[in-house]
């Protein structure tokens, strides 16, 4: 119940799917009010409603800058040094990473995933990533199948930067 509080797509959704979670569980009174103090002041930042609306490409979760950390450390090594060598080896690793992104790039744009091999998509397939490829494939299919939502929420835009299966077909 907690989850589709979270993916309530709209604040009118989301009141709802909260009302019925607080009936739901109303014999908890510690949980409903350890969910008010806690989780909804910051409802802004996990909530689909709001998420949606400003780009993330998918990212909903820390894990992305915990992987970060966790690879600048890998680098640094050791937590004394002075600040120039620190300052190296930040840099270092900042430059592995963007040559190892520039050469997944590279090699995304000469091998194709059979499924965007789509005429829709010819002009696109060498000039976007694999994930973003991936993305737009979904958003064809439910746009040939039928299976698109019946109104446009703008949040596949908004937070992808991609245009969703209501766009496709304008």
């Amino acid at each position: 119940m907690w989850n589709q509080v979270l993916d309530s797509q709209n604040e009118e959704e989301f009141e709802q799917a909260w009302a019925f979670f607080e009936v739901l569980y109303n014999e908890k009174s510690d949980v409903i009010s350890y969910i008010r103090r806690t989780w909804l002041p910051f409802k802004e930042r996990i909530v689909k409603a709001w998420t949606d609306k400003c780009i993330h490409f998918g990212n909903r979760v820390s894990s992305r800058a915990k992987g970060a950390h966790s690879k600048l450390k890998k680098y640094l090594q050791v937590s004394t040094g002075d600040l120039h060598e620190v300052k190296n080896k930040i840099y270092l690793a900042i430059e592995n990473e963007f040559n190892e992104i520039k050469t997944q790039l590279l090699s995304e744009r000469i091998r194709i995933a059979h499924q965007s091999n789509i005429s829709f998509f010819k002009e696109l397939v060498t000039h976007v990533s694999a994930y973003a490829m991936k993305e737009l494939v979904k958003q064809y299919e439910m746009m040939r199948h039928g299976t698109k939502q019946p109104t446009c929420t703008g949040h596949f835009l908004a937070s992808m930067g991609l245009p969703c299966a209501h766009r496709m077909i304008q």
